[in-house]
């Protein structure tokens, strides 16, 4: 026989097996539920062969729903904590003394730009949590390094702590977002993607500054080469 007709018939041997199982499965599951857990012969100490499939199929089930919880929730809190890591982290090497520093007259300072990130992530994360809005003008008018790192560090807890209270039922609610109607999860992926573009803009900041963007913690994990 040909290698692919021996895989194809390979492959419709596994379907049949799984077949078979889940047709096994479904029967226990109703002999379970009309003959109960255990023998007729009085002492009821003899489990049913049904009894054992139904609780098969039950844990079926309930991975099943595990693999499907959060499904919309779940990425957002990851890429939301690789976010923190990627903005935090080359805060972190900025010192105090170029904090004024702008490439260009035109654009944001550093000071300015974290601030800016500080503003954004509490704004729409409160936009996800239902909470009022912050007060803009208050945190960008920040000026110490301590005080805009803190906050920095405490914008992302506060992001973190909302995308943890939020399922997948009220991440499909809808929000009012600058006049329009979205769904929730939508205001943190517009924020994440918000601070990707700040990040990208500090990068450019550091190198003309002759410092080095940290790597991400995801690589710093990874064994050297």
């Amino acid at each position: 026989m040909k290698s692919d007709e021996r895989s194809g018939w390979q492959r419709v041997g596994r379907v049949s097996q799984r077949t078979v199982f889940l047709a096994i499965l479904g029967t226990g599951m109703v002999w379970a539920q009309s003959t109960g857990p255990f023998t007729a012969t009085g002492d009821r100490t003899t489990p049913r062969i049904g009894h054992t499939a139904s609780l098969l199929g039950s844990a079926q089930l309930r991975a099943a729903d595990r693999a499907t919880k959060d499904i919309i929730v779940g990425p957002l809190r990851t890429q939301w904590e690789m976010t923190k890591g990627l903005v935090v982290g080359i805060a972190a090497i900025i010192p105090e003394s170029l904090y004024d520093y702008r490439p260009t007259p035109e654009v944001r300072s550093f000071r300015e730009q974290l601030t800016h990130l500080v503003s954004e992530n509490r704004n729409y994360m409160s936009m996800v949590a239902g909470d009022p809005p912050p007060d803009r003008a208050k945190i960008e008018a920040m000026q110490s390094r301590d005080e805009i790192l803190k906050a920095l560090q405490d914008s992302y807890d506060f992001g973190a702590k909302t995308l943890a209270h939020l399922t997948d039922e009220k991440a499909a609610e809808l929000i009012d977002l600058r006049g329009r109607p979205v769904l929730r999860w939508y205001a943190a992926l517009y924020n994440i993607q918000d601070n990707m573009d700040h990040y990208g803009n500090l990068v450019v900041y550091v190198r003309l500054n002759k410092l080095v963007p940290p790597r991400p913690p995801v690589q710093r994990q990874q064994p050297q080469k």
